[in-house]
């Protein structure tokens, strides 16, 4: 089992500690643990051009380590994504690269891989901070199985507050890891099931602009994987993309 770790932080925090105590905890059950700090590897600005979006992923202008970065996403089983709360909010480092890979949002690459979420803070931010990350990464396709949340004070944690950390870091672990071994049935959301047949009828619609996205949704029916579909939520979410024109 091959275990991606990717950290935002710019900085050897509460989330490379969390990080690095799940490697541990996992040296039984996983062969690969790789961990990458967006810090130390080279991503640049998105330009907003849309070429990824309309024309496919390939089209993009920028030279940098996006494309190394997915490759250890698709050849992973699970991923971690990891930030501190900043402003409420994902890391400035964090943001960019979610935003560099964020044409996964309209052609999901990642429906059989599960997902953890990591986010900590000194006050307020980090539910924010993980609330954003589960719904990016839905998008793209994984199951978010767990999320911590790691609150630690403006001055240093005492012992009984470390150990209350490192139980719940094990904790969530403990949910990522079960998925990942016993790989649980999931239907897809209410949301996930509009954001597909909204754009899979924007690329029927607008097929010579969004040429990428038609070729990816021309031969899917229901949702991007066979995963079973709740009738109600199917029904729902097709009268939703029929407003679309």
């Amino acid at each position: 089992m091959k275990i991606l770790a990717i950290s935002g932080s710019p900085r050897n925090g509460y989330c490379e500690e969390a990080i690095n105590l799940i490697k541990q905890h996992f040296k039984n059950n996983c062969t690969d643990f790789k961990i990458i700090k967006l810090t130390e590897i080279n991503i640049l600005e998105c330009k907003g051009c849309l070429a990824c979006v309309k024309k496919g992923e390939e089209y993009c202008p920028l030279n940098d380590d996006r494309d190394f970065l997915i490759m250890q996403m698709l050849e992973s089983d699970g991923l971690i994504i990891a930030s501190p709360a900043y402003a409420a909010q994902v890391t400035s480092i964090m943001k960019k690269t979610i935003e560099r890979i964020s044409f996964f949002a309209h052609r999901p690459q990642f429906n059989n891989k599960y997902a953890m979420t990591i986010s900590a803070c000194c006050g307020l931010g980090a539910k924010e901070t993980n609330k954003y990350l589960k719904k990016v990464f839905s998008f793209f396709g994984y199951n978010v199985s767990a999320s911590l949340e790691i609150f630690n004070g403006v001055t240093e944690p005492n012992e009984e507050e470390l150990d209350k950390i490192r139980f719940n870091t094990i904790e969530k672990a403990n949910a990522f890891l079960h998925s990942l071994l016993n790989k649980p049935a999931i239907m897809p959301t209410l949301e996930q099931l509009i954001v597909f047949n909204i754009f899979k009828k924007l690329s029927v619609i607008y097929q010579d602009t969004m040429q990428a996205d038609f070729k990816y949704y021309q031969f899917k029916k229901e949702f991007y994987d066979d995963a079973g579909v709740n009738p109600v939520k199917k029904i729902i979410a097709r009268l939703v993309a029929r407003g679309i024109k």
